[in-house]
């Protein structure tokens, strides 16, 4: 009965600090985003189609203290990340923020590479 009753508490407490921790909703929130950036990408790559995805669609993928925005690489907004089925992207930074903690995912406009970092590091 012990047992049952630390297991559940274990399980629970991962869940209890990604409500409490904003550093942590912010990194969480941008490996989520990178992640479903690099599935778009592999959508546009099978079927040869363009792929446009907004910073709405990423918002879904947050939690609800969490904002995010799209800006090209200028820091200007866009209404759009647009992924290119040869691997290229239209570029794009995908800000996001949970009061003073603040994170980005980098879309190269060559490559199409997907890095995620912290603002300190721009």
């Amino acid at each position: 009965m012990v047992l049952a009753i630390l297991v559940l508490v274990a399980a629970a407490f991962p869940l209890a600090i990604d409500r409490t921790l904003p550093s942590r909703r912010v990194n969480v929130g941008a490996e989520r985003i990178r992640a479903q950036i690099r599935t778009l990408e592999d959508r546009s790559i099978a079927t040869g189609e363009p792929v446009r995805t907004r910073a709405s669609e990423f918002t879904k993928l947050l939690a609800s203290a969490t904002h995010v925005s799209v800006v090209d690489l200028e820091g200007a907004p866009l209404d759009a990340l647009v992924l290119l089925p040869d691997g290229s992207s239209s570029g794009a930074r995908v800000l996001i923020a949970d009061g003073r903690y603040h994170s980005f995912v980098r879309v190269s406009a060559l490559t199409g590479r997907v890095v995620v970092a912290s603002e300190e590091g721009r």
